[in-house]
C-alpha cells in the first residue's frame, strides 16, 4: 500500500474536535478531571503515596487532553500537578520519590514533563529535565536497570534529546550512548521475532511465581535504603538475579511491553525507513497469526496467550498499541497503520469506557457472555480508584488516546494536505505560506459521508491533498458533481486550487466485511468498525454484579457467497446530550442480518462463551440477529464459526 511521504505533524492545538469525538474528548476530560483531583499525597509531589509510573501516566494524559479539547478546568488541574512535580525535585535534580531508585518511573515521569513543554514551550521545563539528566548521569552507573527497566529506558530518550538540542552539553550525548548500549535490543528482539506460543507454555507459572517472590523481597529491601543494591545474603542476591531474565520476560510477553517496544523502534537514529518498516510489518504479522484476534489487540492477559476468543486483552495494551502506531505512523507514514490505529479507538479503546465514562474496564475478551464478580479488578469506578494517585491500570493512557488520535486527522507535507483518517473537526494548518481553515463534518465511521469545507483561505495556489481509503472500503470524493478521484484501496491523491467555501464531499461504500481470524473463526467489520452480536444482559447492566446473557448468545450470520447481507439498517443521530456515543442503550449502528444457531456451541465451565467448534453444527431454521459496534455491547460475540453457502448455478 502507497505511504504518505514527508508528513509534518500540525502544532498542538491545530485540530479541534466537534461531533461525535467532542463528545468523546468531553467525557475523557470530565474522566481525568476527577482522576486529577483526587490524586492525593503522591511521592511525586513530595507524599507517601503512590511512587512508580501512575501519576506520571495521569500527568501525560491530563496534559494531553486538555490541549487538544480546550478544557480549561483540566488544563488548570493539570497545571497544579505539574507545578507540584517540578517543586518537588531535589537539589540533586532528582524527582522526589524516596521510596526507591528505579528507572522505570522516572523515565515516564521525564516523559510527561517533555509532553507539558510540547505545549507550553516554556524553556524552564528543559531547565527541569537538564538537572534532572545531570542526576541521571551521575547514577546510572550504579544503579542496575532492575524490575524490567531494561525494557522502559528508552522511554527517557526523547525528553533527552529534546534537552540536548536546547542544551548541547556533552554530558547529554554521552549519556544517549550509554542508555541506548544498556537497554533491551527491540530491534534484534523483532527481526527474528520469538513470541509465538502462549507464555504458559514457555516459562512455567511455578517459576515466574518464584521470580516475582524474590524481586518483591528485592523491591522492600531497595525501599529502606537509600542507596546501593539490596543487602541480601549472596544466595539469595543471586536468585534475585537469575530471576531477572524471567520477571523481564514476562513483562515483554504482554501486549503493552511489546507494544511500548514496537514506539521505542523509533528513537532508534540508526534505522532506516526501510529496516523500520520491516520489522514493524514481521511483528504484527507475528502477533496477529500467533495471538491475534478481531479486536486488534493481542490476546495479553496476564501474558500472550494464543489466540482463544474467551482470552483477556487489557485496555492499558490497547492505549500502548495505540501510541505505538501513532509514533509508527508520524515517521514512516504506512497507510496500513491508520486501519489498525483506527480499528483500537473505534473498538478497543471505546470499549474501555462504560456508557458516562463513570466506569473504566481493565479487560476485556473478544467473547464475552458472563462477568463475576470474582474477576478481580474488571471494572474500576472514577472515585475510589484515583485516591493516592492509584490509578487503574491504563486508564489515563486510554483517556489520552482519543486525544492523540485527533491530532494526527491531517499533516502537511511540501505543497501538500493530508487526511490519513477522518472524524469531526476543525483544522487550522499552513502550506506554502498560505493558510487554511478547514471543517470536517462527518459521524465517519458510523455513516458513509464527509464533507470537507474550506472555510478560509489567506491566498490562492494549487495544493495537492492526500486521503486514505479505509479497509473494505470503496472511497469516491467529488467536487460538485465532479468526480476528483476514487478508488478501493491505497492514497488517493489529486491536485486542486482550493477556494474559500469549497466543499469537497467524501462517499464510502461499506459493505459488512468478512475476515478470518487465526482460530478459524469469522469476524464482521463495517470499515474498521468491529460488530458484534448484541447478548443482552441478564437484567440492568451492573459491573458491580455478576452479569450473563439473557437471550441466546451462540448463533453465526449466515455468510452466502462470500458476503453477508444486512438486512436493516439504524443510525443513531447525536445530540448535545449524549455521553458516549457507544452507548448500550442506544448504540450509534445497528444491523439485523440473517443467522442460524450453532446447536454445539456451548458454554465453558466459567459460565463463558465456549470454545468455537471446529465442524460448527447450524440448526435447520435461521433467525434474525442484530450486530452493533463491539464498543457499544456490555456483553458480546465477535468470533463467530463459518457457516458458509454458496448459490447454486441455474
Amino acid at each position: 500500500m502507497k505511504a504518505f511521504e514527508n508528513l509534518v505533524k500540525l502544532p498542538c492545538g491545530s485540530i479541534t474536535a466537534s461531533g461525535w469525538l467532542k463528545i468523546q474528548l468531553t467525557a475523557a476530560a470530565d474522566f481525568l478531571k476527577t482522576a486529577a483531583g483526587n490524586v492525593k499525597e503522591t511521592a511525586w509531589t513530595g507524599g507517601d503515596g503512590e511512587a512508580w509510573d501512575l501519576t506520571p501516566k495521569l500527568l501525560y494524559a491530563a496534559e494531553t487532553v486538555a490541549a487538544v479539547s480546550g478544557d480549561e478546568e483540566l488544563k488548570k488541574l493539570a497545571d497544579g500537578l505539574f507545578s507540584a512535580f517540578a517543586a518537588a525535585q531535589t537539589k540533586q535534580g532528582d524527582f522526589a520519590v524516596k521510596a526507591h531508585r528505579e528507572w522505570t518511573p522516572r523515565a515516564y515521569a521525564a516523559r510527561a514533563v517533555l509532553k507539558h513543554y510540547e505545549i507550553s514551550r516554556d524553556k524552564n521545563d528543559l531547565k527541569f529535565l537538564r538537572d534532572f539528566f545531570k542526576y541521571v548521569y551521575n547514577e546510572f552507573d550504579s544503579v542496575p536497570l532492575r524490575f524490567g527497566a531494561r525494557l522502559t529506558a528508552l522511554e527517557l530518550l526523547p525528553p533527552l534529546y529534546a534537552t540536548a538540542t536546547a542544551f548541547p552539553e556533552p554530558f547529554l550525548s554521552e549519556l544517549a550512548e550509554k542508555i541506548k548500549a544498556r537497554a533491551f535490543n527491540f530491534a534484534a528482539e523483532f527481526s527474528d521475532f520469538k513470541r509465538r506460543k502462549p507464555y504458559s507454555e514457555v516459562l512455567p507459572a511455578r517459576k515466574y511465581e518464584h521470580a516475582v517472590k524474590h524481586l518483591e523481597a528485592a523491591k522492600e529491601k531497595l525501599q529502606t535504603q537509600k542507596r546501593g543494591a539490596p543487602s541480601l545474603n549472596d544466595k539469595k542476591l543471586a536468585e534475585t538475579e537469575e530471576c531477572q531474565t524471567d520477571y523481564e520476560n514476562f513483562l515483554l510477553y504482554g501486549g503493552a511491553g511489546l507494544a511500548a517496544g514496537v514506539r521505542y523502534l523509533f528513537f532508534n537514529d540508526k534505522l532506516k525507513t526501510g529496516s523500520l518498516t520491516k520489522l514493524l510489518e514481521n511483528v504484527s504479522e507475528e502477533l496477529r497469526e500467533r495471538h491475534g484476534n478481531a479486536t486488534g489487540v493481542p490476546s495479553s492477559e496476564p501474558v500472550l496467550s494464543g489466540v482463544s476468543a474467551t482470552a483477556g486483552i487489557s485496555a492499558e495494551s490497547a492505549a500502548e498499541w495505540a501510541e505505538a502506531l501513532s509514533a509508527a505512523f508520524d515517521k514512516i507514514g504506512q497507510a496500513w497503520l491508520c486501519d489498525r490505529l483506527e480499528a483500537l479507538i473505534f473498538n478497543s479503546i471505546s470499549a474501555a469506557f462504560a456508557e458516562n465514562f463513570s466506569l473504566y474496564q481493565a479487560y476485556q475478551q473478544p467473547n464475552q457472555i458472563f462477568i463475576g464478580k470474582k474477576i478481580g479488578g474488571f471494572y474500576h469506578g472514577q472515585g475510589n480508584d484515583f485516591k493516592k494517585a492509584v490509578a487503574a491500570e491504563g486508564a489515563p493512557l486510554a483517556a489520552a488516546a482519543f486525544a492523540e488520535f485527533t491530532e494526527r486527522l491531517c499533516y502537511t507535507s511540501k505543497n501538500a494536505l493530508a487526511f490519513p483518517m477522518y472524524a469531526p473537526c476543525s483544522i487550522s494548518a499552513e502550506v506554502g505560506g498560505i493558510k487554511y481553515k478547514i471543517s470536517e463534518t462527518t459521524d465517519y465511521p458510523f455513516k458513509n459521508k464527509v464533507k470537507l469545507t474550506f472555510d478560509a483561505i489567506t491566498g490562492s495556489a494549487e495544493i495537492k491533498l492526500f486521503f486514505r481509503v479505509p479497509t473494505g472500503t470503496y472511497l469516491k470524493i467529488l467536487s460538485g458533481k465532479d468526480v476528483l478521484a476514487e478508488g478501493g484501496k491505497g492514497v488517493l491523491e489529486f491536485k486542486l486550487r482550493p477556494k474559500p467555501k469549497e466543499e469537497l464531499d467524501l462517499v464510502f461504500s461499506v459493505p459488512i466485511s468478512v475476515c478470518d481470524n487465526p482460530d478459524d473463526s469469522v469476524s464482521f467489520y463495517l470499515g474498521t468498525l468491529l460488530l458484534a452480536a448484541d447478548v443482552k444482559p441478564n437484567g440492568a447492566f451492573s459491573p458491580s454484579r455478576e452479569c450473563s446473557a439473557k437471550t441466546l448468545w451462540n448463533f453465526a450470520p449466515v455468510i452466502t457467497d462470500g458476503k453477508v447481507k444486512a438486512e436493516t439498517a439504524k443510525n443513531t443521530t447525536f445530540s448535545a446530550a449524549t455521553r458516549n456515543v457507544f452507548s448500550h442503550e442506544n448504540p450509534p449502528a445497528e444491523i439485523t442480518v440473517s443467522a442460524k444457531q450453532i446447536v454445539n456451541w456451548t458454554v465453558d465451565a466459567d459460565k463463558g462463551a465456549g470454545t468455537i467448534p471446529s465442524h460448527p453444527k447450524p440448526s435447520e431454521s435461521t433467525a434474525k440477529i442484530k450486530l452493533v459496534p463491539y464498543a457499544a455491547a456490555p456483553l458480546r460475540i465477535t468470533h463467530f464459526p463459518k457457516i458458509s453457502f454458496t448459490t447454486p448455478k441455474k
